[in-house]
């Protein structure tokens, strides 16, 4: 019956979400143990597990409500509508994924805003797959790959001209990901903001020639 599926819909998204994001917290605390030495680490080997839990006091319960919340209004309005005769059956997952994004309220507030662009330009893509399969608007060769290189063009753009428009984590990926010396990177957002100095300029040309 209704009740028991949505029950059982929020527990398991509530496990789900509550346990992923204390494990997630746990191995990024575990992982930045095994790259500091133990000698260099305020407060002893496991000060970052311990600052890394004390940050996780509320974090897995409110991502733990927010996918239970968006599991149980999901699969509830999906077996409802399912259950009975409706002619409009195509929409059901659209109105349904429309209400469960609500539980986006419990997540914390950085993270709403991550989830819901990435919800919108998958949305869009499926929109536009869609359109195109019924012929209802022209395709365009080689869209995908063109797609993916103005969005490249426009996050190279904006990761060396602005970089602080970016999240500190995907800020942080992007960093490690370039394979650039810390002092370029430095020297880069210095010059962004105005903030270059002789040294820094120093330290930025030593790191070219490397």
């Amino acid at each position: 019956n209704l009740p028991s599926c949505a029950l059982i819909n929020f527990l398991k998204g509530f496990g789900l979400g509550s346990a992923g994001r204390a494990g997630v917290g746990l191995l990024a605390a575990l992982t930045s143990l095994a790259k500091t030495p133990s000698k260099k680490v305020v407060g002893g080997p496991f000060a970052h597990v311990y600052r890394s839990l004390s940050q996780l006091k509320k974090e897995p319960l409110q991502f733990g409500l927010a996918l239970g919340t968006m599991f149980c209004v999901h699969n509830s309005i999906i077996y409802r509508e399912d259950s009975k005769a409706s002619r409009c059956k195509h929409y059901n997952s659209a109105r349904a994924a429309y209400y469960a994004a609500f539980g986006l309220i419990f997540a914390p507030r950085e993270f709403r805003q991550t989830v819901s662009l990435m919800a919108i330009v998958r949305a869009i893509e499926i929109a536009v797959r869609q359109a195109a399969q019924k012929k209802q608007i022209p395709t365009i060769p080689h869209s995908v790959e063109l797609a993916f290189a103005a969005i490249s063009a426009r996050i190279s753009y904006v990761w060396i001209f602005a970089p602080y428009l970016f999240e500190r984590s995907y800020l942080s990926f992007i960093n490690r990901t370039s394979g650039k010396p810390v002092a370029f990177l430095r020297g880069a957002e210095a010059v962004t903001k105005r903030s270059m100095t002789p040294e820094l300029v120093e330290r930025v040309n030593n790191a070219r020639m490397k």
